[in-house]
């Protein structure tokens, strides 16, 4: 089956360390120390918190991400899944796997509700498709911008 190309999984914060030459051609200015630093909180055993790659038979990662559960101001708890880094594959296929593993996941941690926090070049043309048949749907926007100061 073409789905199983890429296979969703948790791990730790010393395999994402792996993944970091991933990291720096996503964010070219991001170093090594500062990739450490940002996978130390990850480290517990906190099942509300964690790291996620896309990787191949091969063992080659292609994606990773962070996920999170949030509670919203109704109390709501939400699956938050943050792109981290991904090398960009043509097709679906890549988040076809997100998807199984975030639904997945919210069904092993009992949450109504999964968010998928994405940088725009991540969505291809067929991804939209993807999404709407698995019931993804816009919902909210993000607007960054850097402060004045």
């Amino acid at each position: 089956m073409i789905d199983d190309i890429l296979q969703a999984r948790r791990i730790t914060p010393a395999e994402a360390s792996r993944a970091y030459q991933l990291v720096s051609m996503f964010h070219p200015g991001v170093s090594k120390a500062q990739w450490t630093r940002y996978l130390r909180p990850y480290g517990g055993k906190d099942d509300r918190r964690g790291l996620v790659v896309l990787q191949d038979a091969r063992g080659c990662i292609h994606a990773i991400f962070a996920f999170t559960v949030l509670r919203s101001l109704r109390d709501e708890a939400t699956l938050q899944i943050t792109e981290l880094a991904t090398a960009r594959l043509p097709g679906s296929v890549p988040m076809r796997a997100l998807m199984r593993f975030a639904n997945a996941l919210a069904l092993e941690l009992n949450l109504p509700a999964i968010l998928l926090d994405l940088e725009p070049v991540s969505i291809a043309m067929l991804d939209d498709r993807s999404l709407a048949r698995a019931g993804y749907a816009l919902d909210r926007v993000t607007l960054r911008a850097c402060s004045a100061g």
